[in-house]
């Protein structure tokens, strides 16, 4: 073998070490057999150094040819055990859905109102959802390659978790489930990661408080022994007596809601909130205030929406007065 034909093998062999260490998302039997083909060449070369058999036309006079040119070989690196990533189609991403899967576009609802998560005597508002991982055309990728594992992280990090490539099956194949638990107001970022496929995807669920609520409309409730009419306010001097109740309604069906009242003399009191069926057929909060009982003169009124029935967080209507005789 001639002196530039062992310089070049050992350079070679070199470089296949240098790649082999260089290139962890290679798979570990590719890197060893790397790593052992570059011995197998450096072994072969100082065996050519140390047995003289350098080709002649190769030696350069006044140059002293090396009994052995010693390489050390960097120990090989140990790497965790996971499974080796497909020769074949790579992923494209993570799609998270909702329960209802359609992976040619994200269904996931990413603004949740606290009072509607907490109804029923929930906790812990559990918000489900589910990652699908798909291929370059848009299908699961699992449904040809093996399950990997994932790691769920959350900005608070209140309900981390890692799972070791076990999911679940459903109409649209393989995928990882997931609940986030909602307990409070807030935004918060939640980031799935599969670190062996390079990919990761991150969305932003913001879990408001009650919404404000809005008076839409107000008048009085005239009572007979055969029926109750409602009037516009405007035509309260058309009555007389202790048979009329002031009202005022609110814009949208609400169950956590209630109203108050007060007048020169009665700070906030609580008042009677009852059901008025509308024309679409659904129920709305409706505020009564009885005409020569607690209230009388200009009357402050608002409505208070909380999120749930202790009533612990709440938002409050912009007030309205009326002229309670």
């Amino acid at each position: 073998m001639s002196l530039t034909a062992i310089i070049a093998l050992l350079q070679s062999a070199l470089l296949l070490i240098a790649m082999a260490q260089s290139t962890p998302n290679l798979p570990q039997s590719f890197r060893d057999n790397a790593i052992a083909v570059a011995q197998q060449a450096i072994s072969q070369a100082n065996l050519s150094l140390a047995s003289g058999s350098l080709t002649p036309t190769q030696t350069v006079p006044g140059t002293a040819v090396p009994s052995q040119i010693p390489v050390q070989v960097p120990p090989a690196q140990s790497h965790p055990t996971s499974p080796s990533v497909p020769t074949g189609p790579t992923p494209k991403q993570i799609s998270i859905q909702s329960n209802v899967c359609n992976l040619s576009g994200t269904n996931l609802k990413t603004e949740y109102v606290l009072s509607d998560l907490l109804q029923n005597g929930n906790i812990d508002g559990r918000i489900f959802m589910n990652a699908y991982v798909l291929d370059q055309e848009g299908r699961n990728y699992f449904s040809n390659n093996p399950p990997y594992s994932m790691t769920i992280t959350t900005s608070d990090h209140s309900n981390d978790q890692t799972t070791n490539g076990s999911g679940s099956t459903g109409p649209c194949g393989y995928h990882y489930s997931y609940a986030f638990y909602a307990t409070r107001m807030g935004t918060y970022t939640v980031t799935y990661s599969i670190p062996v496929l390079n990919l990761s995807k991150a969305v932003t669920i913001t879990v408001k408080g009650p919404e404000k609520p809005i008076i839409s409309s107000s008048g009085i409730t005239v009572s007979t022994s055969q029926q109750e009419t409602d009037y516009p306010l405007s035509q309260r001097s058309n009555f007389s007596g202790s048979n009329v109740k002031y009202w005022f309604q609110a814009a949208k069906p609400d169950s956590y809601i209630t109203a108050q009242c007060s007048d020169s003399d009665t700070p906030f009191t609580k008042v009677d909130v009852v059901s008025s069926l509308g024309a679409d057929g659904r129920y709305y909060p409706r505020a009564q205030v009885s005409s020569g009982q607690l209230f009388s003169g200009s009357t402050t009124c608002k409505f208070i929406h909380g999120s749930d029935n202790s009533m612990t967080i709440t938002t409050e209507s912009d007030p309205i007065t009326l002229s309670v005789e």
